[in-house]
């Protein structure tokens, strides 16, 4: 219409004058093209233009205007991924971690290789699996690490935290393997090395409480071993011998205390030490005499038992006890059956 109404006022001119009013002319339908091409620009470029306001306004730390921006941009165009970046980035610093995760989670999936998003991620996970640990939930702690290396496998950060994890739960040999792991990520690093050389502290320290409540086992005085061997297990949980004789230890006073409950108990301590050492008779010799101990008419639990000992150590004192053993119960059963006319189980 402005084009047309221009028209209109030249087909009126006077000649002389005509010239005049062909430049305006000219200039008007320029103008009118340059703004029309402009329009055309912008709204072409509108999400950029809006991320680049939104980037304005993170930089001025106004992370509120600047998610609610880009969230639109996004509505509009969800492949922008200069907008994801920026968004989570706006999200981390109003801790809004769950957000972030799901915006990071959205950009993988358009581009998997993207290295901000994998970056970001694993350190997010690395973060929460920190802070688990901090609280005191292994388990929990060791699920985040798994996520962040799921990730990003090959990094630092994940082994040297997860042995780290281990480390401060005394479980020595884990951490260890973790800490060669980061170790060689990062031989510049002087820190894995640190930590490898405390674990190796650590576990000597363990074997030799380990030792002391071994031989204080083997004296008989159960419950002084029982302090030094919980002792050991404080220092390095994964340390089968202190964990072993800790359970021994244990079940031969409480079955010296005699009581019902005791008995239950020390069965239990025998076969835990003896899940430990399943070559071993001793745990299973103790078993047995719990056994007869509990139920002095029960023959064919205890009997099984014993029998269990001379199965798994042939010709051995504890062999030779446990066959004596079997034939005063089988004697005392015959008794049994001849005095009350009837067999016992």
């Amino acid at each position: 219409m402005q084009f047309c109404g221009l028209h209109c006022q030249f087909k009126q001119i006077p000649a002389n004058r005509s010239r005049h009013f062909i430049t305006i002319y000219e200039v008007s339908l320029k103008k009118n093209i340059i703004l029309l091409l402009l329009s055309a620009a912008v709204y072409s470029c509108g999400g950029d233009s809006q991320t680049g306001l939104a980037r304005k306004e993170f930089d001025t730390e106004n992370y509120a205007n600047t998610i609610k921006i880009l969230e639109n941009v996004i509505a509009s165009d969800s492949t922008n991924v200069n907008a994801l970046e920026l968004l989570c980035r706006s999200y981390l610093k109003l801790d809004k971690t769950d957000r972030a995760v799901e915006t990071l989670q959205s950009l993988r999936r358009q581009k998997p290789d993207n290295k901000f998003a994998i970056s970001q991620l694993s350190q997010i996970w690395l973060k929460k699996g920190n802070n688990a640990r901090e609280s005191g939930d292994l388990r929990k702690a060791l699920g985040f690490y798994d996520q962040a290396e799921n990730i990003a496998p090959n990094t630092f950060d994940v082994p040297y935290e997860k042995g780290q994890a281990y480390l401060s739960n005394s479980f020595l040999d884990y951490a260890h393997e973790q800490m060669e792991k980061a170790s060689k990520v990062a031989p510049d690093d002087p820190r894995p090395r640190e930590k490898l050389v405390l674990i190796s502290s650590k576990k000597t320290e363990a074997e030799k409480l380990t030792e002391e409540g071994s031989t204080l086992y083997k004296k008989g005085r159960w419950r002084n071993a029982e302090k030094k061997l919980n002792k050991a297990i404080s220092v390095n949980g994964q340390n089968k011998d202190s964990k072993y004789y800790l359970h021994m230890a244990r079940g031969r006073r409480l079955y010296k205390k005699g009581s019902v409950a005791a008995i239950w108990d020390a069965i239990t301590d025998f076969g835990l030490a003896s899940s430990i050492r399943a070559e071993e008779a001793e745990p299973i010799y103790y078993m047995a005499q719990c056994y007869e101990k509990k139920n002095k008419k029960d023959f064919t639990l205890t009997v099984e038992t014993y029998r269990r000992v001379v199965d798994l150590a042939p010709g051995t004192k504890l062999a030779k006890k446990s066959s004596k053993r079997i034939n005063y119960l089988l004697a005392k059963k015959k008794k049994l059956e001849q005095f009350w006319g009837k067999k016992k189980k």
